[in-house]
């Protein structure tokens, strides 16, 4: 490793670390980060001594984990690998196994980006309100105490845990029969929603499941309509009643109804919100600021109570935990549940 390297401050983002990689986002910020990881969780928490690691299909992703965990394990920590992930099936690693970890994923980024989301304990990510700039420092700095000892890699399958969790969260005996398209922009939507919608009655006609980190065909961000047409089209075209739509990382989720038009995420947030107030018989629902007043009104109606607050996952969650919230919701395509360790999951909220 390049011990003289300097690693850029702009990569360190307000919930993530992302570039592009090699220059921003490289093999030597990924050894420091491992070590810096387990220097700051070690004062975090008590007894650390093992970290979640996932990854997903951009092709510097196997560069980076090789370089992350040699980083983790030189300090001392082991390593469960849990593989190939959704950003998603990495929370739920984390949760259930109530350990930290980090995810080498760019999100919605272009397949030049690369980076990192990191849990220190759910809800709670490493972020610009958590720990982002003494991680940073750490890094930076690049000096580490000795480790007594070298940590050890372990594989970890959590496919039958993680979906038994998502399926456990709905009604699934109430799903009724529809043809649904669903695109999974070459991401890791593809591989997660295989796995939880196994015996679903519901007839899938699959888009761009394969992962493949040159995202052949789109772009990865939903919010752009560039993104998007061919599966709005396609839903016309196959009379489907509905189509969903994920990033990458399969955090977001985006639908699409049966006359090709593109569903705001303010509404999502009110039938979602709709369906935990029934299901929980009354309870508030937290949405962010940029939402319409759908979400206040038909929540309302509903019998539920709706909470406007900031944007952003760390002030959502924290209203969702201070109000009791049944659900939460943003504009951006984030939704986020009390039973899935108040983290968000495109694939539940498929489901």
């Amino acid at each position: 490793m390049n011990e003289s390297m300097e690693i850029s401050k702009e990569v360190f983002k307000s919930y993530d670390i992302r570039g592009i990689y090699p220059t921003g986002v490289n093999e030597e910020l990924a050894y420091r980060l491992g070590r810096s990881l387990v220097t700051y969780l070690s004062g975090e928490l008590n007894s650390f001594h093992r970290l979640i690691v996932g990854r997903d299909m951009r092709n510097s992703s196997p560069h980076l984990y090789e370089a992350l965990v040699n980083g983790v394990t030189d300090q001392g920590a082991s390593v469960l690998d849990i593989g190939l992930v959704s950003s998603d099936m990495f929370y739920y690693a984390c949760g259930q196994e109530k350990l930290p970890g980090a995810n080498i994923t760019a999100s919605h980024n272009p397949p030049e980006y690369n980076g990192f989301k990191c849990v220190i304990e759910l809800p709670r990510l490493l972020s610009s309100e958590s720990g982002m700039d003494e991680v940073y420092e750490l890094v930076s700095n690049n000096t580490f105490d000795s480790a007594k000892k070298k940590g050890k890699i372990t594989k970890l399958d959590i496919t039958k845990g993680y979906k038994d969790k998502i399926r456990s969260i709905v009604e699934i005996e109430k799903i009724r029969p529809a043809k649904i398209v669903v695109d999974a922009s070459n991401g890791m939507g593809g591989v997660a929603f295989d796995i939880v919608f196994e015996n679903i009655p519901v007839d899938i006609v699959k888009m761009y499941f394969e992962p493949d980190g040159n995202f052949p065909n789109h772009g990865g961000d939903p919010l752009q309509e560039k993104n998007r047409i061919e599966i709005q089209e396609r839903v016309v075209k196959e009379k489907a009643d509905m189509g969903f739509i994920f990033d990458p990382d399969a955090d977001r989720f985006f639908v699409i109804d049966n006359a090709g038009t593109f569903i705001p995420g303010d509404f999502i947030t009110t039938l979602l919100g709709k369906y935990f107030i029934r299901k929980n018989n009354g309870g508030a629902v937290v949405y962010d600021t940029r939402s319409s007043w759908s979400v206040r009104d038909i929540v309302g109606e509903a019998g539920g109570k709706s909470i406007e607050y900031r944007v952003g996952h760390s002030h959502i969650k924290a209203k969702m935990l201070e109000t009791g919230a049944v659900f939460g919701g943003e504009v951006s395509g984030h939704y986020y549940f009390p039973d899935f360790y108040y983290s968000d999951s495109g694939v539940l909220s498929a489901l």
